[in-house]
Formats: C-alpha cells, structure tokens, sequence
C-alpha cells in the first residue's frame, strides 16, 4: 500500500564550501558524521527535518534539507491549513482525492494530529455542467479531518443551473456540518459582490456564504460603506493578500494566480474593508512566484504572517 507524498515536502538546498558549516549553525544535531548521499533526522528548532548530503555542484560538501510543508505552517505560526482535496484539473496540480486513496487520507490525518495543525477548509468546488453534482464523498473526508468550510466558485452563465446546483450542494455540505464560501473571482463567471448576493438570496441555504477576498473587492470596485450595508451574516471565510500598486503591464490573471503583494505593500484599501466586515476567520491567499523564488516557501509563508499581523497591529485592527 503506498501514495505519492512528493507534494507533502519541501527542499531547501544549501551547497558550496561552507554549506557544512552553515548547516551545522542551524541543525539540532552536527552533520560532520553524515555520508556522501547519505540521510539522517534532525531538527532545526522544534521543526522535524531530514539532511541529505548530496549536489551536484561540484563542492566537496552539499546539503538538502527537507520539511514538510504542513510544519511550515506550525512554524510560521499559523492556526490553520487548507487543503485542496477537490482539485481543478490544472497542469501539475497535485491530485489529491482523499475519498479514493485511503493511505493518503490516513497520512494526512496523521500529519495534521502530528503538527498540532486544525484543517479550516476544503478546496476547489467548482460549479459548471461537465464536473460532478455530487461531492457528498469529498466533504465527508473533509469534514472527519476537522474543516468546517468549503470554497467554491462559478464556471457558467446558465443562472437556472447554477441556482439549481448550489442548492443541492449546500444540502449535501450540511450533512458534515460545512459551510460553501462563495467566490467572486474576477477570472470566473460570477465576478461581483451583488451578483454573489443575488445568487445567496435565491439559493436561500444557511450555510451559503460569501468570500470576502480582498484583490477580488478592491477589482471590482466595492466601497466599505456597501459592505456596510449589507446584512453581515451574509459574509464568511476573509482572504487576506494586496494588490500591486504598479502592475506595470502584467495581465490580471497573472497577478492573481502569481504575482499578489504582502497586505500593507499595495492598491487596495484593506483597513476600509476589514473595519467594515464582521470578524470573521481571516486566510492568506497569496500566490507570488517572486517571493517563492527568493524567500522559498517558509520563508514566504513566513512573511506572509508577518506583514498580514504587522498590518493589524499599525491600523488597530
């Protein structure tokens, strides 16, 4: 019995004639002992890690180290994870059903317990006549991994069935006790607030709610009053990220799925926006493959946190 973990860990490579002796300067434990093409565990902090010698540079001495992405986040500080167990279909996109490969779903679950780390939703329920009606397997496995939420998004311009659709969807998320946030991404078919509301009013569901994320407000050019103005039970999950103050020609797409900047760092009005919510669970989405080349992932992940908590702090939120 085996699944494909490789998206479940991260590399950090530190090579060159004082990669030992940089290692050594952050591992728990010295790795002058260890072999060429060799591993043993440490730890850096309280991280669990594994150290690789190998490289191919050329170097007498070269260094891999390797994490699990779910202690990144414990390591960053962050309270929850979120898991995209429905995926889109993209190209190179991890492929992870958890309602088929239960050795995956079991080692999921053991990681969360292991890192101490609370699953807050699942990802990505897109609506659109070619994909599924029924999803009552992958909330299930959601739901017994602790989520409570469920993204979603529109992907046609049929409103009947799209009406039609969510009603369903939200009776079947209600049987495992979730909640379907729904996105208006400006890339999608449903791209306003108002169209969001319209579609909430006519489902009529409980537990049908709205994502407030914060470039997709800012795009479409919603104002704190309107946000105001609505009744505030009607909001959900809020996405925390900023957009760039010079986008200096990149295509919207491209910023969206790649280039969003550090909350406090762009355009948007996010202290008017947040002040007019309700306090509700605030996650960061925020994709830069920039910030990814140069930080890697827990550095970016890292800073993320950082520049989302400094905000708060400087504009009393």
């Amino acid at each position: 019995d085996w699944s494909d973990i490789t998206d479940e860990w991260d590399m950090f490579a530190v090579q060159g004639p004082r990669s030992k002796e940089m290692v050594n300067s952050i591992v728990e434990n010295p790795v002058d002992g260890l072999k060429f093409f060799s591993h043993e565990p440490n730890k850096i902090g309280d991280m669990e890690v594994l150290i690789n010698r190998g490289g191919f540079t050329g170097e007498k001495f070269g260094y891999e180290i390797y994490c699990r992405k779910d202690q990144i986040a414990r390591e960053a500080g962050y309270d929850y994870v979120s898991l995209r167990t429905i995926p889109m279909g993209l190209e190179g996109e991890p492929q992870v059903h958890l309602e088929d490969d239960p050795a995956l779903f079991r080692a999921v679950r053991q990681a969360l317990k292991d890192c101490g780390m609370k699953l807050l939703d699942i990802e990505l329920l897109r609506v659109r006549e070619d994909l599924p009606s029924d999803y009552r397997a992958a909330f299930e496995k959601g739901a017994e991994l602790g989520a409570t939420q469920v993204l979603t998004s529109v992907w046609t311009r049929d409103h009947s069935f799209v009406v039609d659709r969510y009603g369903a969807l939200c009776e079947q998320a209600a049987q495992f006790g979730l909640t379907l946030n729904l996105e208006f991404p400006i890339v999608s078919e449903l791209t306003s607030m108002e169209q969001a509301f319209a579609l909430q009013d006519e489902v009529g569901a409980n537990n049908l709610k709205i994502l407030m994320d914060m470039i997709y407000v800012h795009l479409t050019g919603v104002t704190p009053g309107e946000i105001r103005a609505a009744d505030p039970g009607r909001f959900g999950i809020i996405h925390l990220c900023d957009w760039p103050s010079d986008p200096a020609g990149r295509e919207t797409v491209e910023i969206v799925r790649g280039g969003r900047v550090y909350c406090g760092e762009g355009a948007a009005d996010l202290k008017g926006f947040l002040e007019a919510l309700p306090e509700n669970v605030c996650a960061i989405e925020l994709p830069n493959l920039r910030e990814l080349e140069l930080r890697g992932q827990a550095g970016h992940a890292r800073r993320c946190l950082e520049t989302a908590k400094e905000y708060f702090a400087s504009n009393g939120l």
